[in-house]
């Protein structure tokens, strides 16, 4: 399971989807989706669990293109779990960011 420092307050009701979802897709990259409330659109988030077979591609790609060398993959099977928990798509990159996390959650 890959799971970014920067977003701190993905639910942990969200890991038990994730992970049951992945108990029957092992073979599968799971990609937790959510809907961005500004466009409406459904946007995949973290965190997300890449199966061992895909290891060495997570390594094999620019640096720059970050996972999305494996999302984007045509080899790589994926499987999109829809959630509702908006924190998978959160990031939380400045003092300010936080600030606003910490305001919404209180």
């Amino acid at each position: 399971m890959v799971c970014l420092a920067d977003q701190p307050a993905v639910l942990p009701d969200t890991y038990k989807k994730i992970i049951e979802f992945w108990s029957y897709n092992k073979d599968s990259v799971v990609i937790p989706r959510t809907l961005r409330v500004s466009d409406s659109k459904l946007k995949r988030g973290h965190p997300m669990i890449i199966p061992a077979r895909y290891k060495s591609l997570c390594f094999e790609g620019p640096l720059e293109k970050g996972l999305h060398w494996v999302t984007h993959n045509p080899l790589v099977k994926i499987a999109d779990l829809e959630v509702t928990d908006p924190e998978i798509i959160r990031d939380i990159d400045t003092p300010e960011d936080y600030e606003s996390l910490v305001r919404a959650k209180t």
